[in-house]
């Protein structure tokens, strides 16, 4: 926990609610997607503080009329498919094709 304070406090300078801005966002994001978090801990940090600033401006605690954490997720990059190299293959289909000699417990009876 300690460490995750640390990093946030060299990612986060101190800023009160009413002082964000759109812009100042948007520097956050750049600076830190890509250098020190992944598209995934962004769109954590997004949803959650987009939660905070909708609580706030629903009970007039914040001087916005629009979130500024509307609009800030990033699409998150697909994972790469693992690729089976034709040496994995074979290996493969000779483990289905001499399945008699696995132990039963491999063996299930519904693929006979």
């Amino acid at each position: 926990m300690k460490k995750q304070l640390d990093n946030y406090r060299k990612i986060v300078v101190f800023q009160y609610p009413d002082e964000i801005s759109d812009s100042l966002i948007l520097q956050w994001r750049k600076r830190v997607v890509g250098q020190s978090i992944i598209e995934v801990t962004w769109n954590s940090y997004i949803r959650q503080l987009k939660t905070i600033f909708k609580f706030g401006i629903e009970k007039q605690l914040l001087p916005f009329t629009k979130n500024p954490f509307d609009g800030l997720f990033i699409r998150e990059g697909k994972k790469k498919r693992k690729v089976y190299t034709s040496s994995d293959l074979k290996k493969l289909s000779f483990g289905i094709t001499e399945s008699k000699h696995l132990p039963s417990i491999l063996r299930p009876l519904w693929f006979y």
